[in-house]
C-alpha cells in the first residue's frame, strides 16, 4: 500500500496518513458486519525513514491495529562489467506472515470474511489453501490504488476490489465528516443477509 500511494505522486495523499480502520470500514456493510481486527504487516526501516514510520506505527497502535513486523535483508550486488557494488534492501517475511495469518485466523474461526490489502501474488498459495480447507470463508483482495490486480490473486480470491483515491481521502487520520469529498467511493461488497453478525478481519501488507 505504501509504495502504491507514493507512485501516485499526489501531494494531497500520504501513505503515513491512512487510518486503516477507516479504510477497511468503507468495504463493509455496518448493518450486517463488524470489523473484528486489523493486522498490519511491515518491515521496520532505519534512519530518517524509520522515524516517520515509527510515528505512523504509533498512530496505528492507538487505533488498536495489530502490528506484525518482518525484516529487511541487505544484499550486495556486484556489476560484472564495472565491478561496482550496490546494496539492495529486500523485504523478508512480510508475505509469509500475511499468508500464515490468513490461514491461522481461519483455523481459529475468528473471521467469516477477510479483507486483504495487497497485490503480492506470493500469498496466493495461502489464500488457495485457506479456501480449500474452509470453503465458506470469503477472502476479498483489495488492490492498492493505481494497480491492476495480480492474475494469481484474482484466480484464488473470492473477489478483488480496487482501492481508489476517494477511499484514501476518506481514510485520513485528520478527516472530518463535515469535509466534502468529490469522489466519494460507492464500492461495497454485497453481503448475504444472515441472522448473525459477520466477523470481519482486515489484513494489510505494507
Amino acid at each position: 500500500l505504501y509504495y502504491a500511494i507514493r507512485a501516485l505522486n499526489d501531494e494531497t495523499l500520504s501513505a503515513f496518513d491512512v487510518n486503516l480502520r477507516r479504510l477497511a470500514s468503507q468495504f463493509i456493510n455496518p448493518k450486517k458486519e463488524v470489523l473484528k481486527s486489523v493486522h498490519y504487516f511491515y518491515a521496520p526501516w532505519k534512519e530518517e525513514k524509520g522515524k516517520e514510520q515509527s510515528a505512523y506505527l504509533a498512530r496505528l497502535r492507538a487505533t488498536q491495529v495489530k502490528l506484525i513486523p518482518g525484516k529487511f535483508q541487505h544484499k550486495i550486488e556486484r556489476c560484472k562489467q564495472c565491478e561496482t557494488q550496490t546494496v539492495r534492501h529486500i523485504e523478508k517475511l512480510t508475505d509469509v506472515n500475511l499468508a500464515v495469518a490468513i490461514l491461522s485466523e481461519a483455523v481459529s474461526n475468528t473471521y467469516d470474511r477477510a479483507l486483504v490489502i495487497t497485490n503480492d501474488s506470493d500469498i496466493s498459495g495461502g489464500i488457495r489453501t485457506t479456501k480449500k480447507l474452509f470453503p465458506n470463508k470469503k477472502i476479498i483482495v483489495l488492490t492498492p490504488p493505481g494497480k491492476q490486480a495480480a492474475f494469481y490473486l484474482t484466480s484464488v480470491a473470492s473477489t478483488c476490489l480496487p482501492i481508489k483515491v476517494g477511499h484514501l481521502a476518506l481514510s485520513r487520520f485528520d478527516w472530518k465528516k463535515k469535509e466534502r469529498i468529490t469522489s466519494i467511493p460507492t464500492v461495497l461488497e454485497k453481503v448475504k443477509v444472515e441472522v448473525k453478525i459477520t466477523k470481519l478481519f482486515n489484513f494489510i501488507e505494507i
